[in-house]
């Protein structure tokens, strides 16, 4: 596992702040009364931030937000106008500037609140910090090589305020001569994971396998953290992902082609892992 692939993956997850494409309009708000749907994330490492997406959800009259609040603090809004008021997208955003009082440590729970003129949604989430909140991979050594077929367990540390970890699987395999990427994505409320012998079959030539930790409904939730008469959605939090490295030892018994040497998976921000696991498994 290198260092600088870490880092990477954890800073970037910034951005999903503003990506997270909870895309599935089935999930019903607690009225018929027309609402708002958010999406985003909250981090802590050590500042406090906030980046959240707010759209129109239901059937019209669409409402209008109005504004938005961390704790009692005002966040900023990018409003970007589409075709009509059922087209918007509300870009919330909230970065504490470094030498202030912290609004929240580590642990506490963040309150959202969105406002549409006298009617308001709230979320509660706790916070994980990016750094304290550590995941780490402690059964497998990194570049360790197995057998095609073979189930490949992973065990990682118990991280205490975590309430779920999301799994992503990159299988580098050969596919009718080329070598192709597959993702695969899946969470655990456990702190082990087995991954299936259909993953590691001789024509898979390596997996890299990254947990994350979570805070916030898991992907089979049936709702969201908002859960009003005016916005439904999903805030998450998270801490400090760790991956793993898989090599296939046999790999070529059965493919077409081979390579002599491991290549790096290729490096994808945590935006992506977090956002292909909240989407992917609810749609």
């Amino acid at each position: 596992m290198s260092i600088p692939k870490i880092l990477i993956l954890t800073t970037l997850l910034l951005v999903a702040l503003f990506a997270i494409a909870c895309e599935d309009d089935s999930i019903p708000l607690t009225s018929t009364t027309p609402g708002l749907f958010a999406d985003g994330l909250i981090t802590l490492g050590p500042r406090l931030g906030l980046s959240m997406r707010v759209r129109p959800y239901g059937g019209a009259p669409y409402p209008e937000m109005d504004s938005a609040t961390i704790a009692d603090t005002t966040c900023s809004i990018n409003r970007s106008q589409y075709w009509g008021p059922a087209d918007y997208v509300c870009f919330v955003g909230f970065n504490q500037l470094s030498g202030t009082e912290p609004i929240y440590t580590r642990g506490d729970t963040a309150i959202v609140t969105v406002y549409s003129g006298a009617r308001s949604g709230s979320c509660s989430i706790r916070l994980l910090d990016q750094n304290d909140d550590a995941c780490s991979i402690i059964v497998s050594a990194s570049d360790t090589a197995v057998t095609g077929g073979s189930e490949v367990g992973v065990v990682w540390n118990n991280v205490a305020l975590a309430e779920w970890y999301a799994i992503d699987i990159e299988r580098r395999h050969d596919s009718t001569g080329k070598i192709m990427d597959e993702y695969i994505y899946d969470f655990s409320k456990d702190t082990a994971y087995t991954v299936s012998t259909s993953l590691t079959d001789p024509g898979t030539y390596s997996l890299y396998i990254t947990v994350i930790p979570m805070t916030g409904p898991d992907p089979s939730a049936a709702r969201g953290n908002f859960d009003s008469d005016l916005v439904a959605g999903w805030l998450y939090s998270y801490g400090m992902s760790d991956q793993l490295y898989i090599r296939i030892s046999d790999y070529g018994a059965s493919s077409k082609i081979s390579i002599d040497a491991p290549e790096s998976g290729q490096v994808r921000s945590t935006e992506d892992v977090v956002r292909s696991v909240l989407v992917g498994l609810r749609n």
